[in-house]
Parts: C-alpha cells; sequence; structure tokens
C-alpha cells in the first residue's frame, strides 16, 4: 500500500466527491418537489375547485 503525497492528491478527489455529492442533493431535491407538486395537483384536481374559486 503506498502512502498518498501531501494533500495535493488528497485535494481534486475531495473537491470532486463533494461536487458529486452535491449535484446528487440538488437532483434528489428537485425530483421530490417535481413529484410533491405533482401529486398536489392532481389531489387538487381529483377533488374539484377549491373553497377561493
Amino acid at each position: 500500500m503506498r502512502a498518498i503525497s501531501g494533500p495535493s492528491r488528497r485535494v481534486p478527489l475531495f473537491a470532486f466527491v463533494n461536487q458529486a455529492i452535491f449535484l446528487f442533493a440538488a437532483a434528489l431535491l428537485a425530483s421530490t418537489v417535481v413529484v410533491i407538486t405533482t401529486w398536489r395537483r392532481a389531489r387538487a384536481r381529483a377533488e374539484g375547485p377549491g373553497p377561493c374559486s
């Protein structure tokens, strides 16, 4: 097992992993918002017009 020499080898990998985690979290959040919005619209359409309209 070779030792990693200095922080210069770890920083790009950590930055890539950090960015990948951030992108995954952003995609998960966006898909969750889309699913909840679609579900609420479908439920509102099924129940008919609300009290405000």
